[in-house]
């Protein structure tokens, strides 16, 4: 295994961006495909040198005849990194944590409201517009890839 110097007491102008590395991952597509140069036929996984270099230019390299290499070891510190703020992010204390906790309880403040009010016991009218003023909504964008 090849070693390279790593110690912070050799490190000129060092920035955490632990903080930027799920940014910088984000969008790569990770490609199967099969290597049919040679007599391999392997199935093979990558990143396109073509989306890489947008992203991280040092990890993508071009030869003379503008075929793209990638350096994937090079990724490691950077996954890493995105771990690392994905884990920071879905602490038991964040923020999305607490506002869907809210809205749970709303909801379930609601359908007690309304299981009463269809039981006969009593009228749905002021629970419903209580859970309402207590119920915040956030709009999300979710996509699928």
């Amino acid at each position: 295994m090849a070693m390279k110097l790593a110690d912070t007491a050799y490190m000129t102008a060092a920035t955490d961006i632990t903080a930027q590395t799920l940014e910088l991952l984000k969008d790569l597509k990770v490609y199967k495909y099969t290597d049919d140069s040679g007599s391999a036929n392997r199935i093979r996984y990558c990143i396109a040198g073509q989306d890489l270099e947008k992203k991280i230019p040092e990890a993508c390299m071009t030869d003379g005849i503008g075929m793209k290499y990638t350096d994937e070891v090079l990724l490691i510190p950077f996954l890493i990194g995105a771990i690392n703020s994905l884990a920071a992010k879905g602490g038991s204390g964040s923020q999305d944590t607490a506002e869907l906790t809210s809205a749970i309880e709303a909801l379930t403040a609601r359908v007690d409201a309304l299981e009463s009010a269809s039981s006969g016991t009593q009228s749905v009218e002021p629970q419903v517009q209580a859970a309402a003023a207590t119920t915040t909504t956030k709009s999300r964008k979710t996509t699928s890839k």
